[in-house]
């Protein structure tokens, strides 16, 4: 099968999450798995470029898992006409600025990945493909299932019926400036957990 290699410039991948979720469990397993087919018959397959600030810690990744381009200049990889893809998992503080950058720095229409209730505040996403000819909208597609599917080894999640009860709940994305409104179908439809009576009354 013919291969249409895809550059993905992935920064912060020397944090938690944007190593195992997003390098390791995503990137990493695509390739292994052979790519992404197209309906072509050719295949999509990422090669990614590490992106962070430690040339230690990135160079150790890249040594670890035979991967030949990293940097520590984010200006280099959006200046760079070969990287189709910016996927910024840093922590949302730091995410936004390098978001903008990625947006101011791509001169033409960017597309942006975000769960639903996030839609108007784009800078606090993760991941924009830059459109040359047409989006890789495969490659988007694939990471999004992955990272909703979460690793095989998670835990199960559950949603507590009585959170219908109101028209909005306040989530939190694991960081103290990540926290954010949605409904309780909003939610459902995010992490696709089941419904459940959580909450039993009390002994009489």
């Amino acid at each position: 099968m013919t291969r249409k290699v895809i550059h993905v410039a992935l920064n912060g991948v020397t944090g938690r999450m944007g190593y195992r979720q997003h390098l390791v469990r995503s990137l990493l397993a695509i390739r292994e798995q052979g790519g992404i087919p197209l309906d072509d018959g050719t295949s999509l397959y990422p090669e990614p470029v590490l992106v962070g600030r430690s040339e230690e810690r990135l160079r150790a990744i890249a040594e670890r898992h035979g991967l030949s381009r990293w940097t520590t200049s984010l200006d280099e990889v959006l200046g760079d006409p070969d990287v189709g893809v910016y996927f910024d998992t840093q922590v949302t503080s730091a995410r936004e600025t390098a978001v903008a950058r990625a947006i101011e720095r791509a001169g033409h229409e960017v597309l942006l990945l975000v769960p639903p209730a996030m839609a108007p505040s784009a800078h606090r996403t993760g991941l924009r493909v830059s459109v040359g000819d047409e989006p890789p909208r495969a490659f988007v597609d694939e990471i999004w299932r992955r990272v909703r599917a979460g690793p095989a080894d998670a835990v199960a999640g559950l949603i507590d019926r009585e959170l219908f009860r109101f028209d909005q709940v306040w989530a939190a994305a694991g960081h103290p400036h990540g926290v954010f409104p949605m409904s309780p179908a909003e939610l459902e439809q995010l992490t696709g957990a089941p419904v459940h009576d959580v909450v039993q009354a009390p002994a009489a």
